[in-house]
Parts: C-alpha cells; sequence; structure tokens
C-alpha cells in the first residue's frame, strides 16, 4: 500500500505551532524527565491544561464535549506531545480508544457520563486483558461477570496493568457467559470497572529498578453497575452513602410473602471489628463476660469513608457498637447480652476485618477478604471448634492457633509482627485505651472489669 505524501495546510501548521509553545511554556527543556505515550508519566493538570485547549477528545463530537477535528489535527497534536516526551499518561487510553469505544459501543448513559468527563480531562482509564494463564491469547480469559439484579459479580485476576493505581476507571476484558461448543471467543464482554470499587484489590508489580507503573488487579466478589445512571460510588458530596427500604421491597423476603420477618434466636453471635492497631487476632473466642466487655466498649476504627474529613484510621469507641442510638446505659444491654447467651447456650466471637502483624499507619494491607470468609465459614459450620487454642496475652481471648488452611502467623499477632518489640508497644497502648474508655462508665462488675484487656 502507497500513501500518496501531502502538504500540512496553514491550519494544521498553525496547530503545530500553537502545540510547541505550549509546550515550550509548561515544559522548558531540561524541566522534565521525558516519558512515551501509556508509559508517560501522569499529571492531571498538565491533562487539563490540554482540555481546556481542546485537545483531548479532539476526534470527538460536540455534542459530547469533543472538538469534531480531523485525524491530521490530532495526530499533529499527538506527535508533538511525544516528539517531547510530554506527561500525557494521565488521558492517554482514554484519549485513544476508551471514548472512541463508548462513543460507538456505549449506551447513552454511559456517552452522557463518560464522554464529557473524558474530553475535560478528569479522567484517567486502564485497560485489563491478559492474565496469569492468558497473556496474547486473550480469548482464552477466565476472569468471570456473573449477571445478578442490577448489574454482574466480578470474580478473577488481571496482571500487567498500566495505571491501575492512579486511574478512575478500567475496561476489562471478562467472561460474560460459558463457552458455546469450545468456542473460546463467544461468551466476551468489556465492561466499564470502578477502580474504587469495593472488594478490588490493587497490587503493584515494581520494576528491577523499584518504579511502580503495572499492577496485578485482583477481583473478590465486585459488584458493576448494569448501567450508571447513579453514581453510588461519587464522592463528590460524601465518600460514603446509606439508603433505606422497605422489607416488602424485597420480593423473595418472608415479610414480602406475608409472613412475620422474625427468626429464633442466633445460634452464634459474631462481633465485627475493625483494628488499626494490628494486635486484636483475626478471630477469638470470648466468655459471656468478654463478650459483655467487648459489647460494651465497641472498639473499631473509623477508616476512609465512614466520615468526612477521616482519611486515614483512627481507634474510636463506641457503647454497643451504636452509642448514639442507646436509651439506656450500655451495661443494661450487655447484661442482657450475657443472660441471652447463658439462657441459649451461644457462643460469641470477636473477628477483626482490619490489620494484623502491622499497624495501619504502616501502610500494611487489611486482613484478606478471602482470609476473613474463611473465618466466617468456619464459625458458622462449627469446625473453629475443632481447633487448638492459646490465650492471648493481652485481651485474654482463645485464640484458634489451626483453622482451615491459614497461616497460624496471621491467626496470632505476636507471631504476625516482625518487630516484637514494636507490637508490645502498641499493644500496650491499645490495652491502655480500652482500659482508659471503660473507666467512662462506672462499671463495679468485677468479672466483666477482669474480663478486659490487661497489661502483662
Amino acid at each position: 500500500m502507497r500513501f500518496t505524501p501531502t502538504e500540512l495546510t496553514e491550519e494544521e501548521l498553525d496547530l503545530q505551532q500553537q502545540v510547541r509553545g505550549f509546550l515550550l511554556e509548561e515544559l522548558p527543556p531540561g524541566s522534565h524527565e521525558p516519558c512515551l505515550g501509556m508509559a508517560a508519566r501522569k499529571d492531571k493538570d498538565f491533562s487539563l491544561k490540554m482540555a481546556d485547549r481542546g485537545w483531548v477528545g479532539m476526534a470527538l463530537p460536540k455534542e459530547w464535549g469533543g472538538s469534531d477535528r480531523t485525524a491530521v489535527d490530532r495526530f499533529i497534536v499527538v506527535e508533538e506531545m511525544l516528539r517531547w516526551g510530554a506527561p500525557v499518561g494521565h488521558h492517554w487510553v482514554a484519549d485513544r480508544q476508551t471514548g472512541n469505544v463508548i462513543l460507538k459501543f456505549g449506551t447513552q448513559e454511559q456517552r452522557e457520563r463518560f464522554l464529557p468527563a473524558i474530553c475535560r480531562g478528569e479522567l484517567g482509564f486502564s485497560i485489563g486483558m491478559s492474565e496469569p494463564d492468558s497473556g496474547s491469547d486473550l480469548a482464552s480469559v477466565s476472569t468471570k461477570a456473573e449477571e445478578t439484579t442490577g448489574g454482574w459479580i466480578i470474580n478473577g485476576t488481571k496482571i500487567w496493568t498500566s495505571g491501575a493505581h492512579e486511574n478512575d476507571w478500567f475496561v476489562c476484558l471478562l467472561r460474560t457467559s460459558p463457552m458455546e461448543d469450545g468456542n473460546k471467543h463467544a461468551g466476551l464482554s468489556q465492561l466499564l470497572i470502578d477502580l474504587k470499587s469495593p472488594g478490588l484489590e490493587i497490587s503493584p508489580n515494581p520494576f528491577l529498578d523499584g518504579s511502580h507503573h503495572i499492577n496485578e488487579v485482583t477481583y473478590n466478589e465486585v459488584f458493576d453497575p448494569e448501567t450508571n445512571n447513579v453514581d453510588f460510588n461519587d464522592n463528590t458530596n460524601t465518600e460514603n452513602t446509606r439508603v433505606s427500604y422497605p422489607l416488602d421491597y424485597i420480593e423473595n423476603s418472608v415479610y414480602a410473602k406475608g409472613r412475620p420477618a422474625l427468626s429464633a434466636h442466633p445460634k452464634t453471635i459474631i462481633f465485627l471489628t475493625c483494628d488499626a492497631y494490628g494486635v486484636i487476632p483475626p478471630v477469638s473466642k470470648l466468655t459471656p463476660e468478654q463478650a459483655m466487655y467487648h459489647f460494651i466498649s465497641g472498639y473499631t476504627a473509623k477508616v476512609a469513608g465512614t466520615e468526612r474529613g477521616i482519611t486515614e484510621p483512627t481507634a474510636t469507641f463506641s457503647p454497643c457498637f451504636g452509642g448514639p442510638f442507646l436509651t439506656l446505659h450500655p451495661l443494661k444491654y450487655a447484661e442482657l447480652l450475657r443472660e441471652k447467651m447463658n439462657h441459649h447456650n451461644v457462643p460469641a466471637y470477636l473477628v477483626n476485618t482490619g490489620w494484623v502483624g502491622a499497624s495501619a499507619q504502616s501502610g500494611a494491607k487489611r486482613i484478606s477478604l478471602p482470609i476473613t470468609r474463611k473465618i466466617i465459614y468456619a464459625i458458622l459450620d462449627g469446625s473453629i471448634n475443632d481447633a487448638d487454642y492459646e490465650i492471648d496475652p493481652y485481651f485474654g481471648v482463645q485464640i484458634p492457633i489451626n483453622l482451615k488452611d491459614i497461616d497460624t502467623e496471621i491467626l496470632i499477632p505476636s507471631k504476625a509482627w516482625s518487630n516484637k518489640n514494636e507490637y508490645i508497644k502498641i499493644a500496650e497502648d491499645l490495652v491502655q485505651k480500652f482500659q482508659k474508655n471503660f473507666e467512662d462508665y462506672n462499671i463495679e462488675d468485677q468479672e466483666i472489669i477482669n474480663a478486659g484487656p490487661k497489661l502483662t
């Protein structure tokens, strides 16, 4: 194939000079480290400045915020950016392919939501293709999206994902239905997924020099809405949103079927806490008095998303895990709890979904969801009763030391910490916080006081 050479028009040459002048002003020679294309440094402010000049989403229609410019115009801008090694990584994928994919194949709601924001330079996209067992043969991907009410539930892993730790959205190739007659090219779809979705974990794959560009992205029961009419992940006004509705809105609920929405007494009680200090075991068995103590204490951590202004985990206590809603002294509710536990012979467990082996401030990851799920299953199916136990040195609770295939060093905080002196220091600090908080309730029942944590 032969192409006839052409000369740039005066308007195209003028655009070229505009871009060169912009780059000289924004990125004088020697002021930045040159980079290239998708691997370019992400600089959202730079992308916003480009968008202000109409240089992002150039080929998209004006009705969606684009400029309706020609392919040559866009080529000129891209060529100059690459020649200068400009930091175009933030908008590169969105401008190069995602915007056009949404324009051609997306729903009306998706066009309205994404295209103007892409043209404004606001959104960064990653591409989810390769998997641990699927490199260039993308038809063999196994990450699944199973349809559910209002959207999809996604499970699986993507690798070599550029910029997922910095971007906003993921365009992901998934298997949405089984292969038909062995045809692996059938049943594949691309979904738009919010990279901040609960259950989505992004793990870095650093280069040998320590730099970080690509990632492994793991989906663990990630919910992706079927449409994007209502953005429940929008944190413009608040990072956390709750809704309430009548029970009969759930069509298959017992209440909707005309029966009382009541059940028998629980067979097991599970307290959930998010320990930001990393010293409370992932799971521990409580005596009735210990259950009372922890019920009255209501210890957890405020994490980002629970309240405005909370950007990192902060320890907090709320009696009975719901202080603002109590009308009586917390002891009254705790005494009722002990009475019911003893009468119905119900065990109680404290499950920590926060950190273990390191504090939140250290930058360590929370206990993984799969481990927490195994713990809950072991409690519910009773297999936790077959475990051997040891006593926690600070909280006095029983810790299972062998539970399913969970590493013993994760189950026992003192073994999970690599820095034993730091563990002792932080554990003692948390114990003192518990003791100081409990003093506020003026409880004289010595059995309950003795059930609390102690300094060794």
